[in-house]
C-alpha cells in the first residue's frame, strides 16, 4: 500500500501541494548552496549532467594529494546526494538542483501522514502530522537548499513506514538507499534491523552494512591513495581546522571523549531547535503511549546512539553537522508520533476537563508553523546568501584554477575549480599546492565573517611574488 493509499488520494496529494508552496516559497529566498555540503553535491550533478561524468573540481582540504582537477566524486560524500539532482539540473541548470530539493522536500508530508496512519492514528492526526511535516521546524529553510536534509529525511520516513508495515524487502532498500546517502547512514539499517528483529531484521542491517563497504571499496578501485588518505583524516583529525589544515596530529581518546561530552548538549538543542521547541515534548507523548513497541526503542537507539557513535568516531566531521543532517531521517516519524500525542491529550482534555474539542491541537500545530516560521526567517537574516563574490572572477579562462578559503562555495557558485587556502599556511605549502593543482589565481576577499579563510590583507605573507589584479584577485608569478 502506498503513503497516499493510507491517507486517501486527495489529502495526500493537497499535502504535496501544500509542500510544494512552502517549500518553493523558501526556495525564493535561498539563491543557491549556503554551506560546502551543498556547494559539493551541486558540483557533482552538474558535471554528470553536463556530460563531463563524476568529477568534483573543488580540492577542499590541504592534505588532498590531488594533481590536476578536476578529481574523481564521492571519496569523501556519499553519492546518492548529488544523483538524484541531476535531472533537475540536466533541465534547468541554474536552480534545478532546488527544484528537486523542494519535491524531496514536499513528499515528507504524506509519508509523515502515512506514518500517523501506521501508528493506528485517525484522520485528524494524519493532517496534523502532514502539517507539522511541511512546516518542518527547525528544518524549514534547510529544506529547499541542496543538502542533503530532504533527502535524508525523505530515506528516514519511507524506511520507517517500510518497518511498521513489516515489509523487510522494502526496509533493506531504503536502508541501502540511505547508506549511499550519509557516510553514516548503516547505523539507520541497523535501527531497522533491530526494530524488525529476527532473520529479515538481519538481512535489513546487512544491507545497509553491504552498501557502505561496497561504496568504500569503489572508492578504493578508483583512487586508493585519496580514499584512504581522506578516509584516515576524517577518522583521527582532532578537528575540522586540523582537518582542513591537514594537520598530521592524531586525536587521542581522551580528545575524543572530551568532543563527546562536549558536543552531547548541542545535539540535545539541536533537537530542540528541529523540532521548533514544541515538537520533542509531543512525540514523547505519543512514544509513551506505544512505549510497548520495540520499534519505537529502535528508533530511541537511533535517537541516541547516531550522535554518540559519529562524535566519538569522526569527532571534527560530525561536530560540523552530522546530528542535524542525520537527524533529519527521524523527522518524518517524529511528526508522526507527535500529532498521535496530541490527538490522545486533546481528546483527554475533552474528556476530562470538558474542553472545547480541537483547542489545543489546532492551537499547537498552529504555534508550530510560527515558530518554523521564525527560525527559517532567522536563518534567512543569518545567511542570505553564501559568502563568496563572483565579481573579480569575471574573464578567468575556463580552465582556471583558483585558491580559496571556500573552495567547495567557489566552484558550486562562481565556476572556475578550486583549491582549499588556509589564513596561517606557511607561503612554500601554498606554492606546492598552487604547483600541484595547477592553481593559477587566488581570490583572498577583503572582508570574510569566518577569521580562518584568509584576506586581502593577508596575501604578502601567502602569496609572496603574486600580482593583485583587484577585488582581492591574485595572480600567480
Amino acid at each position: 500500500m502506498s503513503p497516499a493509499a493510507d491517507l486517501g488520494r486527495r489529502p495526500a496529494l493537497a499535502l504535496f501541494v501544500l509542500g510544494l508552496l512552502v517549500h518553493g516559497a523558501w526556495a525564493l529566498t535561498v539563491p543557491g548552496p549556503l554551506d560546502w555540503d551543498a556547494a559539493y553535491y551541486r558540483d557533482v550533478a552538474l558535471s554528470i549532467a553536463t556530460g563531463r561524468g563524476a568529477q568534483a573540481g573543488a580540492a577542499w582540504t590541504a592534505g588532498l594529494a590531488v594533481g590536476p582537477l578536476p578529481m574523481p566524486a564521492d571519496l569523501h560524500w556519499m553519492p546518492l546526494p548529488s544523483r538524484v539532482l541531476v535531472p533537475g539540473l540536466a533541465l534547468w541548470p541554474s536552480r534545478g538542483d532546488q527544484l528537486i530539493t523542494v519535491i524531496l522536500a514536499a513528499l515528507w508530508a504524506p509519508v509523515s501522514a502515512a506514518l500517523a496512519a501506521a501508528l493506528g492514528g485517525g484522520a485528524r492526526a494524519r493532517w496534523a502530522a502532514g502539517l507539522i511535516a511541511v512546516a518542518a521546524g527547525g528544518y524549514a529553510r534547510f529544506l529547499s537548499t541542496p543538502d542533503v536534509f530532504a533527502l535524508q529525511g525523505l530515506i528516514g520516513g519511507l524506511g520507517w513506514l517500510a518497518v511498521w508495515r513489516g515489509r523487510a524487502g522494502a526496509a533493506a532498500g531504503w536502508a541501502v538507499a540511505a547508506a549511499l546517502c550519509r557516510g553514516d547512514g548503516f547505523l539507520l539499517g541497523l535501527a531497522w534491523g533491530i526494530a524488525l528483529g529476527g532473520p529479515a531484521g538481519a538481512g535489513v542491517a546487512f544491507a545497509g552494512l553491504a552498501a557502505t563497504a561496497g561504496w568504500g571499496l569503489r572508492n578504493l578501485q578508483i583512487a586508493p591513495e585519496l580514499a584512504l588518505g581522506l578516509r584516515q583524516a576524517a577518522l583521527t583529525a582532532p578537528s575540522m581546522a586540523g582537518l582542513l589544515a591537514g594537520d598530521p596530529r592524531l586525536i587521542t581518546p581522551g580528545e575524543r571523549l572530551a568532543t563527546l561530552g562536549r558536543e552531547l548538549p548541542q545535539a540535545l538543542l539541536t533537537a530542540f531547535v528541529a523540532g521548533a521547541a514544541l515538537l520533542p515534548g509531543l512525540t514523547a507523548l505519543g512514544a509513551w503511549a506505544q512505549r510497548a513497541d520495540r520499534r519505537l526503542w529502535a528508533a530511541l537507539a537511533y535517537l541516541v546512539g547516531m550522535p554518540c557513535i559519529t562524535l566519538f568516531l569522526t569527532p571534527a566531521i560530525a561536530a560540523s553537522g552530522t546530528p542535524f543532517r542525520s537527524g533529519a531521517a527521524l523527522f518524518p516519524l517524529a511528526a508522526a508520533l507527535g500529532a498521535v500525542g496530541l490527538l490522545r491529550l486533546d481528546d483527554w482534555l475533552v474528556e476530562r476537563r470538558a474542553w472545547r474539542p480541537q483547542v489545543v491541537s489546532i492551537g499547537a500545530v498552529v504555534g508550530f508553523w510560527a515558530v518554523s516560521l521564525a527560525l527559517g526567517l532567522a536563518q534567512r537574516q543569518a545567511r542570505p546568501a553564501a559568502p563568496v563574490d563572483c565579481r573579480p572572477l569575471a574573464g578567468l579562462p575556463a580552465e582556471a584554477v583558483v585558491l580559496s578559503g571556500r573552495p567547495l562555495l567557489l566552484r558550486a557558485v562562481c565556476g572556475p575549480a578550486a583549491a582549499w587556502l588556509g589564513r596561517t599556511e606557511a607561503p612554500e605549502g601554498v606554492a606546492a599546492r598552487a604547483a600541484r593543482v595547477g592553481a593559477t589565481h587566488a581570490l583572498l576577499p577583503p572582508t570574510d565573517p569566518d577569521p580562518s579563510v584568509p584576506i586581502s590583507a593577508d596575501a604578502p605573507a601567502l602569496l609572496p611574488g603574486w600580482r593583485p589584479l583587484g577585488g582581492g584577485l591574485f595572480a600567480a608569478p
